[in-house]
């Protein structure tokens, strides 16, 4: 019994691995964003027009990259429950580097986001995900 136990993990893990080692493409929906800033007295919460808004969020594992909203150049990091795509990029108006994160878990399909640009302005975002 406990060999068959053990075999059972190692092909569900297998199994995920799989899922999360091809090209993958996911809708993200979520109803609010929420935007913080030093110079805010608070963080302010915005309602999305017709009640939601998306991220289409690609993959390719075999490259190790993803584009977000057809924004190239993310950066992915994946385990068995989860994918992070990351990416930073100078920004030419302001100056310095604005960053974005964007974490899908597996298991509950749920995503967070956190986009942060110069001057330390944050826009986080946390909704469902839909593989396409």
């Amino acid at each position: 019994m406990r060999i068959l136990s053990i075999t059972i993990l190692a092909f569900t893990m297998t199994i995920t691995e799989l899922a999360v080692a091809e090209s993958m493409v996911w809708k993200c929906t979520y109803t609010d964003a929420t935007y913080d800033a030093a110079f805010m007295s608070k963080p302010e919460t915005r309602v999305c027009p017709q009640t939601k808004c998306s991220y289409d969020i690609r993959l390719d594992a075999a490259a190790g990259t993803g584009t977000v909203n057809g924004t190239m150049g993310y950066a992915v990091e994946k385990s068995p429950t989860r994918v992070v795509l990351r990416r930073n990029s100078e920004n030419v108006v302001m100056g310095g580097l604005d960053t974005a994160v964007f974490t899908i878990d597996l298991e509950k399909m749920s995503f967070k986001s956190k986009k942060t640009t110069t001057p330390s302005v944050t826009v986080s975002t946390q909704g469902m995900c839909a593989a396409l």
